[in-house]
Formats: structure tokens, sequence, C-alpha cells
């Protein structure tokens, strides 16, 4: 190790050692970390419960369940509509299946009426000549 290497590895060293030292967090976290433990002592299920403080951000998965919940509400109640729609589009195309099947019907029994009304028209035709 030469001069310039153990140089730069003290300043590293030195830095690291500063960083690394004490800091009071100050009075009004001891006071919040105080009470907390006293109301924790206090309700053991409470505080079990609700792991940050009023107000608190929540654990990342907690945050992203949050997210999530509106998400698949929001899913859900889309699929459910487009369920709906298929449903009156089928009860829609059912519908004009029976229209298409009537008026075929009709137009057969008004066939078969005007071809009967043909023949007596014919027969009354041929008793005149």
């Amino acid at each position: 190790m030469n001069a310039g290497e153990s140089q730069s590895t003290t300043r590293l060293e030195r830095a690291l050692q500063e960083s690394l030292q004490p800091v009071d967090p100050g009075t009004q976290f001891t006071a919040a970390l105080q009470a907390r433990l006293a109301a924790a002592d206090l309700h053991p299920s409470a505080a079990a419960a609700t792991p940050y403080p009023a107000g608190g951000s929540g654990l990342p998965y907690q945050r992203l369940y949050r997210a999530a919940m509106p998400l698949a509400a929001a899913l859900v109640i889309a699929l459910a509509v487009g369920w709906q729609l298929l449903d009156l589009r089928e009860a829609r195309l059912a519908a004009q299946a029976r229209i298409h099947a009537q008026v075929l019907l009709a137009l057969e029994i008004t066939g078969e009426r005007l071809g009967l009304a043909q023949q007596r028209i014919e027969q009354f035709q041929n008793q005149e000549h």
C-alpha cells in the first residue's frame, strides 16, 4: 500500500465514522415514542392492530392493497356491465329472430290464402264461360 491509498482509506474511514455517529432524534420523537409505548402497555391488541400512528403511510403492501381495491372494484363493475350488455344483445337478437320467424310465417299463410283466392277466382271465371 502506498501513501496515497493509505490517506484515502483513512479519509473514508473518518467519513464513515462521522456518518455513523449517534444522532439525537429530538424531544418530539422521544415523547411520541414514550406515549406510544405507554398506549401499547395499556392496550396491547390496539397497538398490534395499528402499527403506525394516525396519518401514517402504512406498510408498502398495505398501500398497494388500498390502491388495488378500487381498481378491483372497477374491474368487477366493468365485467358486470359487459355481461349485462351481452345479455341485452342476446335478448335483442332472440327477439329479432322471433319477429323474423313470425313475418315468414305470416308471409307463408298470406301466400297460401292468395293461392286459394286465385283458385276460386279461376273457378268462377271458368263457370262463367
